[in-house]
Order: structure tokens, then C-alpha cells, then sequence
């Protein structure tokens, strides 16, 4: 089944292979794909200060061809979605045992009859990881 419009989110904090495979895996599922993308200030409360600003990992994502828009998160609450007439949501497995409340506009979604869709993370490779080999290095 193909869906018609897809929503999908992340920090995107150093840009890397799994996160072009899960958003491409995205985007083959839906006519369009809208993506948003953590807030410097959102990435902070949840994972940190980011290594790149927001508008570079925004300008990252909005560069991708399967990608109609980049959304900015600037809370963890359901105004965005209000507008965008989404019927995909698309979570990656990392968030794993996440619960309802940690995934972000997962009650609208399921009130709104919204499919909810898990997407395999690429195994192997992680921002997190990624950042704390850069930081052994300086």
C-alpha cells in the first residue's frame, strides 16, 4: 500500500547513511514526505547541545530529493501535524521500547486514524556513535 502524505522526524545530527536509508525507505512508501527536524533547543533538552546547528542539519534534509519540506520541532507536542494532512507516520526502530508519550504526536495519530508505520534503523551506524569517536579525537 502506498500511502499519500508521510511524516517522519529526527535530530539529524551529523547526517549519515541510516538516516538517508530510513528516509528513503520513508518517501517509497508515500506520495509525499515531510520531515521534521529537532529544533537546536529541542535537541538539547533530549540528547544534548548538537554538533551542528539547526540550520545546517535542516538545509541537509531539505537538499534530498524525496523530501517535500523540512518542518522545525520546536516542542514536543502535536501543533504540527494539525495542518499537514498526514496519513503515515513513520518511526525508526531505534526509538525501540519508547513509549507512547516519548514519540512525538503518536496519540494524534492514533485518534486521527493516522497509520503508524516502524522503519528498520541500518544497523552499524549511529550519530551517537559517530559524535563520541569525533570527541576522542579532539
Amino acid at each position: 500500500m502506498k500511502w499519500k502524505i508521510g511524516y517522519i522526524d529526527g535530530s539529524f545530527d551529523i547526517f549519515h547513511s541510516g538516516h538517508a536509508n530510513i528516509l528513503h525507505r520513508a518517501a517509497s512508501m508515500c506520495d509525499i514526505l515531510y520531515v521534521g527536524v529537532a529544533s537546536d533547543q529541542i535537541h538539547h533538552e533530549k540528547k544534548g547541545a548538537p554538533m551542528q546547528p539547526y540550520e545546517v542539519r535542516a538545509d541537509v534534509i531539505s537538499r534530498l530529493d524525496c523530501v517535500r519540506a523540512v518542518i522545525t520541532h520546536n516542542a514536543f507536542d502535536e501543533i504540527d501535524y494539525d495542518d499537514l494532512g498526514i496519513n503515515v507516520r513513520f518511526v525508526g526502530t531505534d526509538h525501540g521500547s519508547w513509549g507512547v508519550e516519548q514519540v512525538k504526536g503518536l496519540m494524534w495519530c492514533i485518534r486521527n486514524g493516522v497509520a503508524i508505520i516502524h522503519i528498520p534503523y541500518t544497523e552499524g551506524i549511529c550519530s551517537t556513535e559517530i559524535k563520541e569517536g569525533l570527541r576522542e579525537l579532539s
